[in-house]
């Protein structure tokens, strides 16, 4: 008796870099409570371990935010506004 199992490649499953909406992330976390590990809640979601990983800590669904850096001019608003009107914009 041959069985033949159809294990799809990982090419062919493109992952997906959007967000998780609450709802799944809620499914998340109902499944991490029902004691479910986070490879096994990752695999039935279908995203990175890392990802039910960051939402079981967060305790909930947390929209994404855009990391806070200074502009590459920060700092130089005085020179820029001199130059500025040294050359009569």
């Amino acid at each position: 008796m041959t069985d033949e199992v159809e294990c799809p490649s990982r090419l062919e499953q493109p992952r997906s870099g959007a967000m998780r909406v609450p709802d799944e992330v809620a499914a998340m976390l109902h499944l991490h409570r029902l004691g479910w590990g986070l490879r096994r809640i990752a695999r039935e979601v279908g995203c990175s371990p890392m990802t039910v990983q960051r939402y079981v800590a967060a305790e909930g669904w947390v929209a994404f935010r855009a990391p806070c850096r200074p502009g590459a001019l920060a700092g130089l608003e005085g020179w820029l506004s001199e130059r500025f009107r040294r050359h009569r914009g």
